[in-house]
């Protein structure tokens, strides 16, 4: 079997890293693997494989592979301009997030949805499957498509080989030194994350300190607010850094926040480092952990949010320790791959 992904660029963000860990166990089991992408980016993640820059403009030799498999809005558009040009290959696409919760985020409650449904008629009429996420992805969106569909959760592969920055460790260290039980969290920092509902309940609980590491168009927000609310001196931003679940030692508790997510990547990383979860009521989330693995809050409810990370924080080692055999059994990036190339000779065969 030969497989080509498809991706706009790649940086390291979560369907990237998902395609990366994929392609370091597929390698190994089938005929080849190349990765194409669109954009150049400053610091791109490495592929156990070849990589090809494209553009719209250009197709490459589609039917040198069986699969063709996108990721991505930008992704698909690609994908679909020249799927009459796929004689052999399957083309397939993954949904990534609840796409329409995302859009309204990005790009507003009108223009949001136009979107979505225009990007949604590509996957429905060029694409021979599509694989979502979670259970909770599919129900949403599967009466959209047609072809092969399937759900496979995301799965993670975490290097704790590679070099961190002693800068930001130490000063994670000089927080903690505070004696403050600390909080932490690392993503793509826009609204939809919710990071404002850590601040709010820092600002009513001085005994604790929270690491928010990552870059976004919602930061410098999130820096302001820290200031208004007077806890600045109890909240480190550090930038974006390769594999920030190396980071996570000196962290009491993982928070996701998230107004909408379709899978918990990073929480399933903080998994398997160990480290208790705290995280929004979202049946996504609950699809990935139980209460017993997990604690869970009411998004906008500070006191709700309070519960939950008191509660984790006194069962931190037993729930760290829950989380931690689930993700191993459930959600490693071997395991996705297997269920991947699975999928994918089940698709051949039709």
């Amino acid at each position: 079997m030969k497989i080509a992904y498809i991706i706009p660029g790649i940086p390291q963000t979560g369907p990237v890293v998902v395609i990366q860990n994929l392609v370091r166990y597929l390698i190994k089991q089938v005929d080849k693997v190349d990765v194409y992408y669109l954009y150049d980016v400053d610091q791109p993640v490495h592929f156990d494989c070849d990589i090809h820059r494209i553009n719209y403009q250009t197709p490459f030799d589609f039917d040198d592979y069986d699969i063709i498999h996108t990721h991505t809005a930008k992704a698909d558009l690609y994908g679909a301009i020249w799927s009459w040009k796929m004689k052999k290959a399957k083309l397939v696409t993954t949904i990534h997030q609840d796409t329409f919760v995302t859009e309204k985020y990005r790009i507003g409650a009108f223009w949001g949805p136009i979107y979505v449904y225009a990007w949604m008629l590509l996957q429905r009429f060029c694409f021979d499957g599509v694989i979502f996420i979670s259970k909770q992805i599919r129900d949403t969106y599967e009466k959209y498509f047609k072809g092969v569909k399937t759900v496979i959760y995301n799965g993670v592969y975490c290097d704790y080989s590679i070099p961190v920055n002693k800068h930001f460790i130490s000063e994670i260290n000089d927080l903690k030194a505070k004696g403050l039980k600390m909080l932490g969290t690392y993503a793509l920092i826009m609204k939809r994350k919710g990071i404002k509902q850590v601040l709010q309940f820092l600002k009513q609980n001085p005994g604790y300190g929270f690491v928010i590491i990552g870059d976004g168009a919602e930061k410098q927000n999130l820096q302001i607010m820290s200031k208004e609310f007077g806890i600045a001196d109890r909240v480190l931003f550090l930038p974006h850094v390769p594999n920030p679940y190396c980071y996570l030692d000196d962290i009491d508790i993982y928070t996701m926040t998230s107004y909408s997510e379709a899978f918990g990547l990073a929480m399933v990383e903080a998994a398997l480092s160990e480290k208790p979860i705290v995280c929004s009521n979202l049946p996504s989330f609950h699809e990935i952990f139980t209460e017993d693995e997990a604690c869970f809050f009411d998004l906008d409810n500070i006191s709700s949010l309070s519960e939950a990370i008191r509660k984790s924080y006194a069962n931190k080692e037993q729930l760290g320790l829950k989380a931690k055999e689930k993700a191993e059994r459930y959600f490693t990036a071997k395991k996705n791959a297997e269920n991947h190339l699975n999928y994918y000779k089940s698709l051949l065969s039709k």
